[in-house]
């Protein structure tokens, strides 16, 4: 390696995860020699210069990517559905003995997302013979309603053997998971940051008015997570407004869903504040990567004036960012839902229900 010519060194670098975290790569290579720290200091041009997620490094080619892959995701959306409806099937007939791996490989190898549904599996073995043939593919994992033990035993082990490459989204809901189980998930993304979209609804996960770590540590750990959904998992005041730090910065999360938890007018105040703020100097911030927070179904109350005030100053920030901004235009698109819609349209009931109906039928939509 040593006597490798620079771009050939540095054609190796571009191979290494592309996760590229310093401490798990580059970092870990530079601390060998002086000669490779030299090199690795020349290969981290102005392009591939370091950006900070969750306290951690990472190269902003490496970033790129996974902002990249979040739109790409987008937009296939109809397409990926299709193809998770077609690779149950084949993957069904597998798991009962009716069809071969040779030949499961076959109906699922040229589909762009299969989905594993935990519910038609009997023999997880037979899922591992196609999991490590998997190359660029989107993988859905249906693991909702599982008892704890099946999840962590049967689901997990699964996760973990994902190639690099692959995207995965993941249904963990209503598995009576704890935060020690949360954690041990966090790990296996850290080993492979893979999850594009994660939803731990149902679970309990806060507990009383203390800080849930785990919750904090999915938003700070530098992963191409575009999706989070915490719906019913007893989100509490106290980790809501520590989650409201990793919020305002996270450059990949898209739609983060906390409805139906036990947030008051003060978390509920941080979590809109994150996404857009003017501060005491009058500088503004704005988180442009979020499309869609979700607030209904809390305890700051249906028609609470301190929060519409908010989030229509939010609203406004917001819109301000965008190239076809128009100052006369007084709506904005809701990119922050919270009970009503604004102290305006909440004055007539059927307008009102009418864009609640349509945040319902969005969140719907966008899920994969």
């Amino acid at each position: 390696m040593n006597q490798l010519p620079s771009e050939i060194k540095f054609h190796i670098f571009q191979q290494l995860p592309h996760t590229a975290l310093f401490d798990r790569s580059l970092f870990a290579l530079a601390c060998t020699s002086t000669g490779w720290r030299a090199e690795v200091k020349k290969f981290l041009t102005t392009e591939r210069a370091c950006i900070g997620f969750g306290g951690k490094v990472l190269r902003k080619e490496a970033l790129e990517l996974w902002q990249a892959e979040g739109k790409k995701l987008h937009d296939q959306t109809p397409q990926l559905r299709q193809d998770f409806e077609q690779s149950r099937q084949p993957i069904r007939l597998a798991c009962h003995d009716q069809l071969s791996a040779d030949d499961l490989w076959l109906a699922v190898s040229d589909l762009s997302g299969i989905e594993i549904n935990f519910r038609d599996i009997r023999d997880a073995s037979k899922i591992m013979s196609i999991v490590d043939k998997l190359n660029d593919q989107t993988i859905k994992l249906s693991a909702s309603g599982m008892a704890r033990n099946n999840f962590m035993k049967v689901v997990l082990p699964v996760l973990s053997t994902i190639p690099g490459g692959c995207r995965v989204v993941l249904e963990a809901t209503h598995n009576n998971l704890g935060p020690d189980d949360v954690q041990q998930l966090i790990m296996i993304m850290k080993a492979n940051p893979c999850i594009v979209q994660l939803d731990l609804s149902g679970n309990t996960l806060c507990h009383s008015n203390q800080i849930s770590p785990c919750i904090v540590e999915l938003l700070h750990t530098p992963s191409p997570l575009t999706h989070l959904y915490l719906k019913s998992i007893d989100l509490n005041d106290e980790t809501a407004i520590a989650l409201s730090e990793p919020l305002a910065t996270n450059p990949c999360l898209r739609h983060l869903d906390l409805r139906k938890n036990h947030l008051t007018q003060n978390a509920a105040l941080a979590l809109i504040n994150a996404v857009a703020t003017t501060d005491s100097t009058g500088a503004v911030h704005t988180n442009t990567v979020l499309t869609a927070l979700r607030l209904q179904g809390n305890q700051y109350g249906q028609e609470n004036k301190i929060i519409f005030s908010a989030l229509e100053k939010a609203l406004e920030l917001i819109a301000k960012t965008k190239a076809d901004y128009d100052q006369n235009d007084l709506e904005h698109p809701y990119i922050i839902q919270v009970d009503g819609v604004t102290s305006g349209i909440s004055q007539f009931p059927s307008m009102r229900d009418m864009y609640m109906n349509s945040f319902r039928r969005e969140a719907e939509a966008e899920k994969l």
